[in-house]
């Protein structure tokens, strides 16, 4: 049977009609009757058939004004006619879109699209100060829960939830969003349309406690399984963090896909869909996710409120989970049920109830009379097999949450080994029991040991194993198929590396039946801390303490530093020194956490070593300040005046300076205090100056100077404290991203795939803005999600962006395929005269960041200048503007680094790097 087409007929213009089909030409998203904020990114397809010479979007702005996007045709060949445009500023209320089509014969498409425009954003987090007010009463989410969840039960057939699992569900609901900053009624509707009210069936599993779909990627794959409703929610609450900040979570991390998170993506419940994200990502495909979030927090918003009273209900098992747990595999997407478990093996048991109850498991072995019973419990039971054959009654009870009598029981009877006939040695599976490798530190060019086993003692006998090692793109077999159980592995290159381990029943000589992944890290300097001697206590304020560091390296000499960890912020104490004893003199008092940092010289790269806790006395100081001679103070020391302003610009320097009480020549120390009293940063070590120049963070702080005499251990006086306010002075660097949609930028396929300039340049660019920002600078894209921008409008973009320093991300192709490594272009003119001192700041920028990338490649390219003025971008910006090439599609080496994660994201920290330590010498602050 054919397929049928749909045609349409229009005027293309004046006494001009055609016909055209209606699969090429439309606007895939937004759908008809969406709504949408105004910036959003709209999805159109335009068929090459169509033979198009230009296309163009026009939306209304929020002045009325009619707005025209122009776009070139497609240029790849094969292209799609895919488009994607991002668009900023719609004006609100009804909006048309309407997309318009020229063909080379001069005859006009066009197509429209009616979408609703509302400019409300909804924050997920409670703590930004433009939140509205949202319902915290709990009755309303367990009325609301109560009644939309009977009717589901109802319409599905499924057993309801009682009154007092939803009271306690609801209850754990509000505890966890409260602990993370989240948004409670957010967590609460994003759950309910997940689980369509904790009652719809799906491929996610109610006894999963998966109420997010976390790991549930497609297809059959029923996603991550938690144990236990808190546990759940947690997860889904770190999820959502994720989306909508950069910080870490208050409580330990428990979602297991946490760090597949853009971070901050999504920081309105709108941009949670991934259609309505404006940065190409979100939490679902789903058309219009964010705003079906939306309607149900409006409906929980104008539930009755009145109290909910739980409501009694007897329990009932559905289901009992006897489960195979391969030992030392973690990822719960393996668990599945199997009738033949083997003796030694662990196992998982979970039973799940309508009523809120607690359970226990009665494991008892048939051959011995051996019995291990679990304790009282809300989640399910892991428990390891007798090691011989035989079998084993799982028992399951279930009792009423303060209750003593057990209200339902339920029993299982599994068998371990084959109660039959023997099996032959050949069918055996062939399971992996353990993969284990020495304890790293991993070093570049060590070797360190392997150790493999399989599931039970026959199976040790009949397994062989194959080991093969991924890093940098790069798949390499280390040993082929054998009967070893231990083996060398040395690490020849640096990052994260993943060693895959397969096994296969040697008699049957088949493919492998089973598989498993270790992930290791190498340092990038093969160098690491391997233990740190602290000097006794107990310790004091103005007693010297040491740390002696024990390191490993196999090539450079090393560097060390120690640190006082204050606020989850690692703050130096000693300057880097080759001489591994290191010597603090403390200068505050109570619980420190210091960390000893180690270095590369050659590789500059930094190595933390654990915290270590311990408690440093105060020194009792008299509030009146220094009063001359007194047995705590024996030689009259004390700092009788301090002059700095009481106001400055964050990021530029500023100078102390304080006068002693003394009769004899003192020695100083200033210090950095935040407003809680915590020490920042050590300004300057013990010094007989009486002034010092520092820079000031943003924020509020207090200077701090201690006295001390020159034959006295201890210091005196601290009475004399100053505060300072901090205004802020950003660091902004504009990131531009070329290339987008239909234009490809450098292009090298691969098969049927394409590896395309604008997916690299915006994969560096996002990466890099995050550990920007990370750093404190204040970083904008050109564009950030896959779109054009022509040459003009990310000029445009870029000069009124007010920005330090301009970066543009490209990555670069040759004939000669040797070429390859990292290089610098900038401007040797600017088109404005008043823009000619961004010249030199250009050059200084390009030659630093090609010195401190190079350890990154095998070769580089030099920092050049743009004699032949090609480059118009980095002419007609302001600021400072150089061009980042990040290495040669052409060549296989950099093409290999430019797509591993690992890679990018050294490259980004490295670049980071070299703004953050340079950023003074090439825009030298104003000194007083």
């Amino acid at each position: 049977m054919g397929c049928v087409a749909t045609w349409i007929w229009m005027m293309a213009g004046p006494g001009k009609t055609m016909a055209y089909a209606e699969g090429d030409l439309g606007i895939r998203m937004p759908g008809a009757g969406h709504t949408t904020t105004t910036s959003y990114v709209v999805r159109f397809f335009v068929s090459p058939s169509l033979t198009p010479s230009k296309v163009a979007l026009l939306y209304r702005d929020r002045e009325g004004k009619t707005v025209r996007v122009q776009f070139a045709p497609p240029i790849v060949p094969g292209d799609t006619g895919e488009y994607a445009s991002l668009i900023e500023k719609m004006g609100t209320g009804s909006n048309t879109l309407r997309l318009e089509v020229v063909r080379e014969s001069g005859s006009v498409l066009t197509k429209e699209r009616t979408i609703q425009v509302d400019p409300t954003k909804t924050n997920i987090l409670t703590q930004p100060v433009n939140t509205p007010p949202y319902t915290t009463n709990p009755h309303a989410f367990k009325n609301l829960l109560s009644k939309n969840h009977r009717l589901t039960a109802q319409e599905y057939g499924i057993p309801p939830k009682d009154d007092a699992y939803i009271s306690r569900f609801v209850d754990l609901l509000l505890a966890q969003a409260q602990a993370e900053s989240i948004r409670p009624d957010v967590v609460f509707a994003q759950i309910m349309l997940e689980t369509g009210w904790l009652g719809a069936p799906g491929v996610v599993s109610d006894s999963q406690f998966n109420f997010g779909g976390i790991g549930a990627t497609g297809g059959q794959e029923r996603g991550n399984v938690f144990v236990s409703v808190q546990q759940g929610l947690q997860v889904n609450v770190q999820h959502l963090l994720a989306y909508a900040d950069t910080t870490m979570p208050l409580n330990p991390l428990v979602d297991p896909r946490f760090h597949y998170v853009p971070r901050a993506n999504a920081p309105y419940v709108e941009e949670l869909g991934y259609y309505e994200n404006v940065h190409g990502g979100g939490w679902a495909m789903g058309a219009q996710y964010g705003y079906h979030i939306r309607r149900i927090m409006k409906e929980l918003s104008l539930t009755d409120t009145a109290p909910f009273s739980p409501r009694p209900q007897a329990p009932e098992f559905l289901e009992v989970e006897v489960a195979r747990v391969l030992r030392d595999q973690s990822n719960p997407l393996n668990i599945r049920i199997r009738p033949d478990l083997k003796p030694g093996q662990e196992l998982r048991a979970a039973a799940a109830s309508t009523s809120d109850t607690l359970q226990r498991f009665h494991f008892f072995y048939e051959r011995t009379g051996q019995l291990r019973t679990t304790p009282w419990s809300e989640d399910g039971a892991v428990f390891e097999l007798p090691a011989t054959q035989g079998q084993v009654r799982v028992v399951a009870q279930l009792r009423a949450r303060g209750g003593s009598g057990i209200e339902k029981s339920e029993q299982k009877i599994i068998t371990l080994g084959d109660s039959g006939p023997a099996l032959p040695l050949a069918q055996h599976p062939a399971l992996i029991g353990r993969l284990q490798i020495a304890p790293g530190p991993y070093l570049v060019g060590r070797a360190y040991r392997l150790e493999v086993g399989g599931v039970g003692e026959e199976a040790d006998g009949l397994n062989e194993y194959r080991l093969s090692v991924e890093a940098g793109g790069t798949k390499k077999l280390l040993a082929d198929w054998g009967a070893w159980k231990h083996l060398d592995y040395t690490p020849l290159v640096a990052g994260e590396q993943e060693l895959l381990l397969e096994s296969r029943n040697r008699l049957k000589g088949s493919d492998p039946e089973d598989a498993c992944i270790l992930r290791i890290v190498a340092l990038t300097g093969p160098s690491a801390i391997q233990s740190v001697e602290w000097s006794k206590g107990p310790y004091e304020m103005g007693q010297p303490m040491t740390a002696k560091v024990t390191a490993a390296s196999l090539t450079d000499p090393l560097a060390y530093r120690l640190y006082v960890c204050q606020a989850e912020e690692d703050i130096p104490l000693t300057p880097w020194q080759t001489n591994p004893l290191l010597t603090w003199n403390p200068a505050i008092g109570g619980k420190l956490a210091l960390r000893v940092a180690l270095r590369n010289q050659k590789t500059q790269t930094v190595e933390m070593g654990p915290k270590k806790s311990m408690e440093v006395a105060l020194k009792e100081i008299s509030p009146e300040g220094p009063s001359g001679y007194s047995p705590e103070n024996p030689f009259g020391v004390g700092v009788t005046l301090l002059e700095l302003p009481e106001e400055a610009l964050a990021g530029q320097w500023i100078w102390a300076k304080w006068a002693g009480h003394s009769e004899e020549p003192l020695w100083y120390r200033a210090l950095l205090m935040d407003e809680q009293g915590r020490l920042k940063k050590v300004l300057t070590p013990w010094q007989t100056a009486s002034a010092c120049r520092f820079m000031l963070p943003q924020g509020a702080y207090q200077l701090r100077i201690l006295a001390k005499h020159p034959q006295s251990k201890s210091f005196y006086d601290a009475a004399v404290q100053q505060n300072i306010l901090g205004h802020p002075k950003a660091r902004r660097i504009y990131l531009d991203v070329p290339h987008g949609a239909q234009d490809y930028g450098v292009n090298r396929r691969v098969g049927a795939a394409h590896y395309a300039e604008k997916n690299f340049s915006l994969f560096f660019a996002r990466d890099l803005k995050t550990e920007l920002e990370r750093r404190g600078f204040v970083c904008e894209l050109s564009r950030a999600a896959d779109v054009y921008l022509s040459r003009q409008e990310r000029s445009a973009k870029a000069s009124a962006s007010g920005a330090d320093l301009l970066l543009s991300l490209h990555v670069m192709e040759s004939s000669d395929p040797s070429y390859e490594g990292v290089g610098t272009l900038y401007p040797t003119q600017k088109t404005k005269p008043e823009a000619q001192q961004a010249l030199g700041q250009s050059k200084a920028w390009a030659t630093l960041m090609v010195q401190d990338l190079l350890p990154l490649y095998s070769k580089h390219q030099k920092a050049q200048g743009d004699e032949r003025q090609r480059q118009l971008l980095l002419r007609e910006v302001p600021m400072p503007a150089l061009r980042v090439h990040l290495g040669y599609l052409s060549n296989d080496q950099d093409f290999a680094r430019l797509r591993t994660t690992a890679f990018r994201r050294a490259f980004c920290q490295r670049l980071a790097q070299s703004l953050e330590a340079h950023w003074d010498e090439v825009f030298p602050p104003n000194l007083p």
